[in-house]
């Protein structure tokens, strides 16, 4: 284990198309999730050192910091798998993605949406929200008002990875 911290850097793990093909992914992956499911919030810092006490690792300088690289990479890989997992469960419930087309579709209709979305606050924080919105187009782009705003919307780019219905 110790020689793959020593070989695999960030430009490597950069470069991989399948992270589980790399060795030791899967063991990381899992201490990761270990560390996550006793209820701890997965700073990297915090997760590199809960691996070295758990594996018992002696590393220098350099191949602490490749584990840090790879617990970067297993978190994003993991946010990866639960956006995932989360989509096909909306698309699976009847939501479709929030797009341009299912915007319009309201505004023909005179139809109101239900959002659903997660969104990050600056302290990394997800909040998952469920709230209805009417739709408004001022001639260039889209927004999303509260159904009773008249002037103040929301754009689009704040609703990234959301989820809609027509009510």
């Amino acid at each position: 284990m110790i020689n793959t911290l020593s070989k695999i850097d960030h430009k490597y793990l950069f470069k991989t198309d399948d992270l589980y093909t790399i060795p030791h992914f899967k063991t990381f992956y899992d201490l990761y999730a270990e560390y996550v499911n006793l209820g701890n919030y997965p700073y990297l810092k915090d997760v590199s050192h809960y691996i070295i006490e758990k594996l018992e690792l002696n590393l220098d300088e350099n191949q602490a910091h490749n584990l840090g690289s790879f617990v970067y990479y297993v978190s994003q890989q993991r946010r990866k798998e639960e956006n995932l997992r989360h989509e096909k469960q909306m698309l699976s419930e009847g939501w479709e993605h929030l797009t341009v087309d299912i915007l319009s579709k309201a505004m023909e209709l005179k139809k109101k949406l239900r959002i659903k979305h997660i969104s990050t606050n600056s302290l990394g924080f997800e909040n998952q929200k469920d709230e209805t919105y009417k739709p408004f187009f001022n001639g260039k782009q889209w927004f999303l008002m509260r159904p009773k705003a008249r002037t103040k919307g929301l754009s689009l780019v704040y609703f990234d990875n959301a989820f809609a219905k027509l009510t």
